[in-house]
Formats: structure tokens, C-alpha cells, sequence
């Protein structure tokens, strides 16, 4: 698959998709564990929910390995448009559902302030990765 296939127009919108719904289904898939510790739940939503956010930006490393790219300014616009951009808002959103449908409101807004960092020190993280592999 090359780059030009991987950032056409289908493709971002399934990773847009993708970043929309992380979210809601980490935070699912968390509900399943019974922790009556908030701070294991909160580890576990963030732990799966960095995992697989990091899935997209690793798969254009490898591309942007085998490939020889000129510059990667295209890759870091997309990803934060179609990425970052996205699970940033669906955090926040899915942060207000959850919280109102478990009517605990004491916590309301703090899995985003923890989310949001996290998420976007991994972007850059993996953006700086892009820098690295793109000079080999």
C-alpha cells in the first residue's frame, strides 16, 4: 500500500471514523471490568485507548519507512485534521455522556484533562518518529 492510497480521501475518513468511536469503545470495554477503584478504571480506559490510538500513526511509519518521502508536513496535517482533531472532540463528548449516564458528576471533565495530554503527547510523539525514520 503507498502512501498516496493509504492518505486518499476514503482512507481518512475511515480514520476519522476510527478516532470518533476509540473513545466510547475503550470506555465500553473498560465498563466490563467491575474495579471499584476510579483510578484502575481510568488507567485501563487510558492504557487500551493510547494502544490503539497509536495503531494509524504506526502503520504510516512503516509506510513512510519503505517509501522515500520528501516531507512529511502532508502526514502530520492529515493526522492532526483527521486524527487527533477528532478523538479530541468524541473524549470530550464521551467524557460528558458517560459521566452524566453514570450520575456521578463529582468527576465530570476529568478523564479529558487526563485524555487530551496523554493523546496529543503520543501524536507528537509519533510525529517525531515520522522526522526520524523519514532522514533514514
Amino acid at each position: 500500500m503507498t502512501t498516496d492510497r493509504f492518505y486518499n480521501k476514503r482512507f481518512l475518513i475511515y480514520k476519522a471514523v476510527y478516532a470518533v468511536l476509540l473513545p466510547t469503545f475503550t470506555e465500553l470495554f473498560a465498563m466490563l471490568f467491575d474495579t471499584k477503584n476510579p483510578l484502575v478504571y481510568v488507567f485501563l480506559v487510558m492504557f487500551f485507548m493510547g494502544v490503539f490510538y497509536s495503531v494509524p500513526f504506526i502503520t504510516s511509519v512503516n509506510l513512510i519507512k519503505k517509501e522515500k518521502v520528501v516531507s512529511i508536513k502532508k502526514f502530520v496535517l492529515l493526522d492532526f485534521a483527521y486524527l487527533l482533531f477528532p478523538v479530541i472532540i468524541s473524549v470530550v463528548v464521551n467524557d460528558s455522556v458517560f459521566s452524566v449516564m453514570s450520575s456521578d458528576t463529582k468527576g465530570l471533565g476529568f478523564f479529558s484533562v487526563l485524555a487530551i495530554p496523554v493523546l496529543t503527547f503520543i501524536t507528537l510523539s509519533l510525529w517525531t518518529v515520522y522526522s526520524i525514520v523519514k532522514k533514514k
